[in-house]
């Protein structure tokens, strides 16, 4: 809300709306709730991930699954709840995924980030590819950064060792 009081301030048309990307029914929500306001999405960023340091097999199940539900289905209903009314609006916009070099690359440490970044990743280019096949207006890429000092990167626990911040996953 913070982010959107800031900008309405500068005279920019915006709106706060929270989602949970882990849950489809929410993503729908959301996606209704832009469409209504805006009549169309130009242009959108799903910019979500969550990541937990450790090897495979000492990272509870949990861990995993969490890890899977925000950075590879954050992606999947993002794109499946919004994606339909970007097509049926016939205008140019595009939808840019931040995925990770860890999509292309296999950190130690990493296996459920690396999976589902790995798995944004190929859904994101087989959705490229259907967008082309079908001639949409519609655009899609991937930003597949490398290491950045945010949040993710500072809320990181080692082999059970807090960072120099705490937190039991990293998020960005």
């Amino acid at each position: 809300q913070q982010t959107a009081d800031e900008l309405s301030a500068k005279g920019v048309d915006a709106i706060a709306i929270e989602a949970d990307l882990a849950d489809y029914g929410s993503m729908t929500a959301a996606a209704k709730s832009c469409f209504a306001h805006y009549g169309n999405i130009d242009l959108l960023f799903l910019n979500a991930g969550i990541q937990k340091v450790g090897s495979f097999l000492e990272l509870p199940l949990e861990d995993h699954l969490k890890t899977i539900d925000v950075n590879l289905k954050g992606v999947l209903h993002g794109c499946r709840a919004l994606l339909p009314s970007m097509i049926d609006s016939d205008i140019p916009s595009h939808i840019m995924t931040t995925t990770a070099s860890a999509a292309l690359l296999t950190p130690n440490k990493l296996s459920s980030y690396n999976a589902s970044k790995s798995g944004a990743q190929s859904l994101v280019e087989t959705i490229h590819h259907e967008l082309r096949e079908l001639g949409s207006k519609v655009t899609v890429s991937t930003l597949l950064p490398a290491a950045v000092k945010t949040q993710l990167f500072d809320w990181a626990r080692y082999g059970g060792q807090a960072s120099e911040a705490s937190g039991d996953f990293e998020q960005s």
